[in-house]
């Protein structure tokens, strides 16, 4: 923190905007919108360097109000009401990683009852939460848990020797026809995550951060 703050008041006096800039997040595909914007904060203010530190929500979470994040990406719904929020145009979809030899790669699309009995891998944050209870249309317990994952590489690992099925976001494991996966989609209800920008409340922010901020804005805009 104390270098953080150090590193703020000697670029007070710069007129061009440089430094470092501070982003927390999960795995997701849909943070190409952030990246994107951050291409374009950099071809103007080419002194800026980004820094991505990813964890799950409540890891991130943890870093921002301890002040050692700028921003953090979230997915899915959150209590924002201590944060400042921006709504980000992209979403995430869920659905189950498997074997691409497995039988069940055969179908388009993964029902709420397929899920009984099969083991299944899921991210411990949403165990944590029961989030998938209101999806499924029945309490998570009746789920076999086989293993749960922080980020998914661990969690496709877990699949391809065979513990499991993981339930997570599309476009974040390979899953195309040179890949060991498949990734299908889950049939019932729309099950997306929308994705948020989130910033502590009357915190001062820095001017790569205000940059940042500004550019992301603009891009959700077009």
């Amino acid at each position: 923190m104390a270098e953080i703050t150090e590193k703020e008041f000697r670029s007070l006096g710069e007129k061009t905007v440089s430094g470092d800039l501070s982003i927390g997040c999960g795995e997701s595909k849909a943070l190409s919108f952030v990246t994107d914007a951050l291409k374009v904060l950099q071809d103007e203010h080419p002194l800026i360097i980004p820094h991505f530190f990813s964890g799950n929500g409540e890891i991130v979470m943890d870093r921002l109000d301890k002040g050692l994040l700028d921003f953090a990406v979230l997915m899915g719904a959150e209590n924002t009401e201590r944060y400042y929020s921006l709504p980000l145009p992209n979403h995430d979809t869920w659905g189950l990683l498997m074997d691409k030899d497995d039988p069940m790669a055969q179908k388009k699309a993964i029902t709420a009852e397929d899920l009984l009995d099969i083991p299944l891998i899921l991210s411990s944050q949403s165990l944590s939460r029961d989030e998938l209870s209101g999806w499924l249309g029945f309490p998570m317990s009746r789920l076999h848990i086989a293993a749960t994952y922080t980020l998914l590489f661990n969690g496709s690992l877990m699949v391809r020797s065979g513990l499991g099925y993981a339930l997570c976001f599309d476009h974040i494991a390979p899953s195309g026809k040179d890949s060991p996966f498949a990734f299908r989609p889950f049939a019932f209800r729309p099950l997306t995550s929308p994705l948020s920008l989130v910033w502590k409340k009357h915190q001062i922010l820095s001017a790569p951060a205000e940059a940042f901020l500004a550019k992301t804005r603009e891009a959700g805009e077009k």
